[in-house]
């Protein structure tokens, strides 16, 4: 996986604490699938989610008025993870504030 320029990040409703992440397929044939790590200080994920291979997800359930450092490895079918992404900020905004 390259991990440079791997997610577009957006806030997709008005109130609602989720984002929606999107990043380029990985083209190794070996390709399983994909980690998206994430946590409020950078470069330190406390959370973790396998989105298998989709290039699309949402995370949901963030708090709000919260920044949040995100980052995302490929692995591939032999059990092997690629090294972190870029990582990508990310601010919540208030609750019941819109966009």
């Amino acid at each position: 996986m390259d991990p440079n320029g791997w997610m577009n990040i957006y806030f997709p409703d008005e109130g609602g604490a989720e984002v929606i992440l999107q990043w380029d397929p990985n083209i190794e044939p070996d390709l399983a699938g994909y980690k998206i790590y994430y946590g409020t200080s950078s470069g330190i994920y406390n959370k973790s989610i396998d989105v298998g291979d989709t290039t699309l997800f949402t995370v949901k359930g963030l708090e709000f008025d919260t920044t949040y450092f995100f980052s995302a490895t490929a692995y591939n079918i032999y059990g092997g993870e690629s090294n972190f992404a870029d990582e990508i900020i990310f601010f919540t905004p208030e609750e019941g504030s819109t966009i």
